[in-house]
């Protein structure tokens, strides 16, 4: 084929490629639709359901098979208000691709589900609630519940017309938002959940009819209890239940008319069920309801209705058995009945205990048999006593003398004096008998006299005339016996009477009295002395012993026969009974008394005992013994020849026939100021006697002599008690014979002396003394040598005088050696030795000593267990060597001490130094030094003291201050300016603050206010503050600083590809685009302006342009040449235009990761956008190469 065919075929494949190209339509992308809506606003803790999608292609065939959803594994329902979005993704067989998202957002719609619990019958109560739609027109609301319209009532607004209803219809009901503004909150809760407020999607809760199922409450006085509900929301899971509130009311019916009445509302945690009471007697009361209601999160409320139907019932019980059996006229048991009957029940079921309700009907005759009943009724119950009455025997009472009625035979019995029937008459012969007429006047021997008889039935019948009485006969046989036989010995008697009673239906009964017979014998009296009143014998002669050794006269007395009314019969002395009357004996006389004393043989006589006795106390008469003073005898020194001299008597005995016992006995004690001393005692307890050898008079020291008297029949002067000892002691065991310090009681100054022996020497210092302890007090510095040099005084001569020092141990008792001496003390080296001392001075007179002196050393001083025995003794001084004065004590270092905080406490410590110890070493310290915290802020005080071996204390304290820095104290260096201007997107470096204190430089650290990102990212004023912390960790504001962030620079463009461009006439221009980035902004949206149009030959201009959010704009070029087809040499590969890819799809959404021009920077590139005729293009291309061939291949 030449080059001229293949020029013409070449052209008119062209021109046939020219026609394929332009008949090819666009390159089509597929197409998704999303199922559903979308956004899909789905409900909290439902599983997501999603609805999908459908997808097509270009060509319209269903590709749904191949959509891809992302984001649905990933969405969770139980996070409220949470939003997702699921992304649907297709690619058709093309390699096209489409993209379609659907937004999920979580909401809560449903409201809260109440689950009412059971009561004990397995009823809830609970009243189903029905949904029903409502319009969102404001003008148009659901019909409210009656108790929302008494809410308005109570609430307001209120209505101005007058004769209003008390219960208006529902249908007049009006009600808005503003209405309830200033309600309750509980009420406007109420109001929102009924009236206002949809449920879900436009609907509400139907008021519910009162009964439809409701709990049954049996009332029995006690109050209703809640079986308790729960509450379960989706989001919430569950509403605890005092976010639950209540409102309890009490719903009336009256002509099919329903109403409500508060009674309680609140919160479910504070329902109080005492608020709901028995109903009682509330008329048109029906029931009781309770609208429970809660909140969720979403303010969704829910709701639940129970209704509590009190049901109406009793019962009533009789207490105690209700059959009674009884004889005739023994209506003993009616206390017991009535007794019963207070204890009867009548019990309402809702009332409770309505006992008060029981009324009783019904008569019983005791006195008439039969069978009666007792009837009782409350309400609709009826129960019943029966009582028997059965027949009865006569009743035989017996009446004592005051004819009243006795319980018992041996309450009945009957005493008869014999006396009663005869008379006694001193000037008459013998005695005179009463006739057996004088029977009739003495009860109880009349038959109609002392009983009464009843008939048992017969209302108590008197039949007293129909019984007979037996035994009264024999009685007068016995009482005229006892008269005939005159005065004898005590007789008693037994008898008894018998009583039979009989009533018309011939019933019998006995009753028995005892009757007893008895001798009762003369009373001796005597007149009391100087007056008028008479004694009996008895009582008298045991007052009135007569004393020995006095003449005695026997009183005149008189005889009375009380039972027989024989009284005042002279009685006279008819026999003394060996009795001397002049010159009494000590003894017991018998002297017999007769009312006829010529005629022993005649009248009464009776013998009494006459006692003389001696209980006169002897005495003693105490004369001189020494020299008188001061109420004591005084016995001078070394002096043992002084006599005691006394004189003992007695009023009955002689004074050879009596006996004296002298009890002598050391006093303890100061006698000037003790009134009750004590004696030295033995180890036993016992009083030591120093009346022994007269030891009293060579003892120095105080004595209390006793003298005990006693004559021959035992009668002391002093009593004397248990242990034999004269009764001088006190309960404490002191001498309780003074009336005061050193002053005898009269009582004891005929029987008690009191004798002081003086001492030849005695030590009495200048010093103050312990007046409890008796101790003088002595300075710890004193010098005691020369103090008891100084305190020495004579009384009397002495061949020497020998002193000795003692000390006394804890106990009380002195120090002494293993071999039981006392330990000695030198006085010239007791100084400063403190310590409870005793001094003692033995005198020497030829061979007399003072004290005594013997065998055992200083016996008469200390006893056995090496105690003082006379503490006080004149020849002894006790002392104390004391300690009174506080140590000194003295700070080391300062008492004021001010520390930096984190500064260490160093402890100087403090010295005690005591004026008889010296320098002391144990020192008390509070707190102690580890206890003060240097690391905060602070005071403290520490207390030093000391304590001396006397118990002085002393002392001191410390101050120690812990302060902390403020701003003020520190000195600061700002580094840089106050104001730094930055541009934006540049690093911002801080220059920084200095802080130092005492040349110590503190951290510092900075912190910007209201401002939380990263300085010169954004533009604007930040403030940056400074700030120091302490050792003690204070935060100081130490400076401050500004910085403002500009944004100047204009944005960066960075063409995509060469900046001039060259295209063939009618080849394909691809617009490769551009890069844009900001410093301050990041990305900015990139405008292109221009068009190229590669059909025409000729120079195009594209002009990109970007401006950031600071107005800062940036502009770029690219120019595009078109120029002429060059012709292609045979072979040659078709030129690729530039900006083109060869074998590369661009596509769309992928990123160049070679892109530059970022500033580092990820996704600044954008995205390559495939032109819609790119594909259309490249398939042309491609024809047109296969036809070339196809061509070729045919020549």
């Amino acid at each position: 084929m030449t080059a001229k065919a293949f020029g013409w075929k070449s052209g008119l494949f062209s021109l046939v490629l020219l026609t394929v190209c332009c008949s090819l339509p666009a390159l089509a992308k597929p197409t998704i639709k999303i199922n559903g809506p979308n956004p899909h606003y789905w409900e909290c803790s439902v599983a997501y359901d999603d609805q999908g999608a459908i997808a097509t292609d270009s060509n319209g065939v269903d590709i749904t098979r191949d959509i891809v959803v992302d984001g649905l594994y990933n969405l969770d329902t139980s996070i409220l208000n949470a939003e997702y979005d699921i992304v649907y993704r297709v690619v058709d067989s093309t390699g096209a691709s489409a993209t379609a998202s659907r937004r999920v957002i979580i909401v809560d719609t449903i409201p809260p589900i109440f689950a009412l619990e059971k009561d004990l019958d397995n009823v809830t109560g609970e009243v189903p609630l029905r949904l029903i739609p409502v319009s969102f027109d404001p003008d148009k609301k659901p019909v409210p519940p009656l108790w929302l319209i008494w809410l308005k009532q109570q609430f307001g607004p209120f209505d101005d017309q007058e004769g209003e209803e008390e219960h208006p219809k529902p249908d007049e009901f009006e009600l808005t938002l503003a209405d309830i503004a200033n309600w309750p909150e509980w009420a406007q809760r109420m109001a929102m959940v009924w009236y206002f407020f949809p449920i879900g999607r436009g609907v509400v809760y139907e008021i519910p009819d009162w009964g439809a199922n409701p709990m049954e409450w049996r009332c029995s006085g006690k109050t209703w209890e809640d079986p308790g509900v729960k509450v379960f929301d989706a989001c919430d899971i569950a509403v605890p239940l005092d976010e639950v509130y209540v409102f309890m009311v009490e719903v009336y019916i009256e002509d099919n008319y329903v109403w409500e009445e508060e009674l309680w509302n609140g919160k479910y945690t504070d329902l109080n069920p005492n608020q709901l009471k028995s109903p009682g007697s509330k008329r048109n009361l029906a029931g009781y309801r309770l609208y429970y209601y809660a909140p969720d999160t979403s303010r969704n409320i829910g709701v639940a209705v129970r209704d509590v139907l009190p049901r109406y019932g009793g019962w009533l019980t009789l207490a105690g058995d209700p059959n009674f059996s009884v004889n005739c006229g023994d209506d003993s048991i009616w206390p017991t009945i009535l007794q019963l009957e207070k204890l009867d029940r009548y019990y309402d079921s809702c009332e409770g205990d309505a006992s008060y309700k029981i009324s009783k009907s019904g008569v019983v005759n005791w006195n008439v048999p039969g069978t009666y009943h007792l009837v009782y009724k409350a309400g609709n119950h009826i129960a019943k006593r029966t009582i028997q009455v059965n027949d009865a025997m006569p009743v035989i009472t017996l009446l004592d003398k005051n004819q009243a009625p006795v319980s018992s035979p041996e309450d009945s019995a009957v005493t008869l004096n014999w006396c009663e029937y005869i008379k006694l008459d001193p000037s008459a012969e013998g005695a005179v008998i009463v006739d057996e007429y004088g029977l009739q006047r003495w009860w109880p021997l009349r038959p109609d006299e002392g009983f009464y008889a009843t008939d048992g039935c017969d209302d108590g019948y008197v039949i007293s005339s129909q019984t007979q009485a037996y035994g009264s006969g024999e009685i007068s046989k016995q009482l005229l016996k006892l008269a005939a036989s005159g005065i004898a010995e005590a007789h008693t008697v037994y008898e008894r009477i018998w009583y039979e009673a009989r009533d018309p239906r011939n019933n019998r009964a006995y009753k028995e009295r005892p009757a007893i017979i008895v001798y009762v014998p003369p009373i001796l009296s005597f007149k009391e002395s100087g007056g008028s009143s008479w004694i009996p014998s008895q009582v008298y002669l045991e007052a009135n012993k007569f004393q020995c050794g006095r003449s005695i006269t026997l009183s005149q007395g008189k005889f009375d026969l009380l039972g027989c009314n024989v009284l005042n019969v002279p009685a006279y002395v008819t026999d003394t009974g060996g009795l001397d009357l002049e010159n009494p004996e000590v003894g017991i006389y018998s002297v017999t008394y007769r009312s006829f004393p010529d005629d022993p043989a005649r009248g009464l006589a009776l013998t009494v005992q006459v006692e003389v006795v001696d209980n006169q106390e002897p005495g003693v008469i105490l004369d001189t013994f020494g020299t008188l003073q001061n109420n004591e005898w005084f016995i001078p020194c070394f002096d043992t020849t002084t006599q005691d001299a006394y004189t003992l008597t007695d009023g009955c005995s002689p004074a050879t026939d009596l006996k004296l016992q002298k009890y002598v006995w050391r006093l303890l004690g100061d006698l000037a100021t003790d009134a009750v001393p004590d004696v030295v005692r033995d180890k036993k307890g016992r009083p030591v006697d120093y009346g022994a050898n007269d030891l009293f008079k060579k003892d120095p020291g105080s004595y209390i002599i006793v003298y005990v008297v006693t004559d021959a029949e035992g009668n002391t002067n002093l009593p004397l008690a248990s242990d034999g000892l004269p009764n001088v002691f006190h309960s404490n065991g002191g001498v309780n014979v003074f009336a005061s310090p050193g002053v005898l009681s009269k009582r004891f100054e005929e029987s008690v002396r009191i004798v002081r022996t003086q001492a030849a020497t005695r030590l009495v210092p200048d010093l103050p003394m312990d007046d409890e302890d008796g101790f003088y007090l002595v300075s710890c510095t004193e010098d005691i040598n020369t103090l008891l040099n100084n305190s020495v005084i004579n009384n009397c001569f002495a061949d020497r005088v020998d002193r000795f020092v003692w000390k006394f141990q804890n106990d009380g008792s002195i120090k002494r050696e293993r071999t039981g001496e006392p330990s000695e003390y030198v006085p010239e080296q007791l100084k400063g030795r403190l310590g409870d001392y005793v001094a003692v001075l033995v005198s020497y007179l030829d061979r007399q000593t003072q004290p005594l002196l013997n065998e055992k050393v200083f016996a008469d001083i200390l006893n056995e267990k090496g105690f003082l025995i006379d503490p006080d003794a004149p020849y002894l001084m006790r002392f104390r060597i004391q300690d009174t004065d506080p140590p000194v004590m003295t700070l080391k270092g300062d008492a004021v001490v001010t520390l930096l905080c984190g500064t260490k406490y160093v402890e100087l410590g403090c010295s005690a130094v005591d004026e008889c110890e010296g320098v002391l070493d144990s020192i008390k310290q509070e707190p102690l030094p580890k206890a003060i915290d240097t690391s905060k802020p602070g005071s403290y005080t520490i207390t030093y003291s000391a304590e001396d071996k006397s118990g002085n204390t002393a002392s001191v304290t410390r101050t120690v201050n812990i302060v902390d820095l403020t701003a003020d104290d520190v000195e600061i260096v700002m580094l840089g300016e106050a104001e730094i201007a930055l541009e934006c997107g540049s690093h911002f470096t801080d220059p920084g603050v200095e802080v130092r204190y005492k040349e110590k430089k503190l951290n510092v650290y900075s912190r910007s206010v209201d401002y939380f990102g990263v300085i010169g990212e954004t533009t604007g004023t930040v403030r940056v503050n400074y700030y120091a912390t302490t050792p003690a960790g204070t935060e100081l504001l130490v400076g401050q600083r500004t910085v403002i962030v500009r944004d100047t620079t204009a944005p960066v463009i960075q063409l995509n590809g060469e900046s001039a461009l060259k295209l063939t006439q009618g080849s394909v221009y691809f617009e490769r685009g551009a890069r844009v980035y900001d410093s301050c902004s990041g990305q900015v949206d990139l405008r292109v302006d221009g068009q190229v149009d590669t059909g025409k030959i000729g120079v195009y201009t594209i002009t990109y342009g970007a401006s950031d959010a600071s107005g800062n704009t940036a502009t770029a070029v690219r120019t595009v040449t078109v120029e002429k087809e060059k012709a292609n040499a045979e072979g040659e590969t078709p030129e690729v235009v530039e900006g083109e890819i060869e074998g590369e799809s661009p596509v769309e959404g992928e990123e160049d990761d070679d892109c530059v021009g970022c500033f580092g920077r990820t996704g600044c590139c954008g995205a390559r956008k495939i032109p819609k005729n790119f594909l259309g293009e490249y398939l042309l291309l491609g024809v047109s190469m296969l036809a070339l061939a196809l061509f070729r291949r045919r020549g």
